[in-house]
């Protein structure tokens, strides 16, 4: 189970997994620290920035809350105050911490921190990297996924929709598969609990573009319409149960 505790330093809060650490320092929420001492063991670029550091033999993905479209030219990393409760980070940590306590398939959350400047805050997260997995999008562009993993990841889709689990982002980078053909479920920002409604069709049909625009992109990128309906099988099996 999760052991959530908060403490304040100066303008930042932090909530963070007492059961795994017993209190993060505010330096642990910056990719300088890890490599100053030489921890970081990779990265990974782009808008959702991530740094995986080795954190006294645990794995550890710290990510920067970066805005993303038109407002990241003029705001690239502050958002509006409304609350400490409201913050995104906040927020998207105590959603993984309670579909990690559910038994969903998701990250282990370790901590996150907001810092307060006026009327704007920043803010980082940290969760437990899952072993010996890679994104749906980095397994199919080495080879086939076959239909027992389609299956897989259909039924996984349908868990986290049965307990009302909205994922603002679910595309095939936010897909992870471990060795074992298990699947799981990362990146939560934005994400909350939703009525069942239209919004579940919509989550398919992102994830859907996503390996569509994939396939276009990339010249070897494994994925056919069959994998598709294979899924989709299987999502509507476990949501009828």
């Amino acid at each position: 189970m999760i052991t959530e505790k908060t403490y304040s330093s100066g303008n930042c809060s932090v909530l963070y997994n007492a059961a795994i650490q017993n209190k993060i320092k505010l330096e642990q929420f910056t990719p300088d620290y890890w490599l100053s001492m030489h921890k970081v063991t990779q990265t990974e670029r782009g808008r959702g920035a991530s740094w995986f550091v080795d954190a006294d033999g645990q794995e550890w993905v710290l990510r920067h809350y970066r805005r993303g479209g038109m407002v990241a030219r003029y705001i690239e990393e502050h958002y509006i105050w409304t609350g400490l409760e409201n913050t995104r980070a906040w927020k998207e940590w105590k959603l993984i911490a309670s579909l990690h306590d559910e038994g969903l398939p998701v990250p282990m959350p370790i901590a996150t921190r907001v810092c307060k400047k006026r009327l704007l805050y920043k803010a980082d997260i940290i969760t437990q990297r899952i072993p010996d997995a890679m994104s749906l999008a980095q397994r199919l562009s080495g080879g086939s996924y076959d239909d027992r993993c389609w299956k897989a990841m259909g039924e996984t889709i349908a868990r986290f929709h049965k307990s009302r689990v909205f994922h603002a982002d679910l595309n095939a980078h936010n897909i992870m598969l471990n060795g074992n053909g298990d699947v799981f479920l990362i990146d939560f920002d934005r994400g909350e609990r939703r009525v069942p409604g239209s919004w579940q069709r919509a989550n398919l049909e992102r994830l859907h573009h996503s390996l569509s625009k994939l396939k276009r992109h990339y010249k070897e990128f494994y994925f056919a319409e069959n994998n598709w309906q294979e899924l989709l099988v299987s999502y509507q099996a476990t949501m009828s149960r």
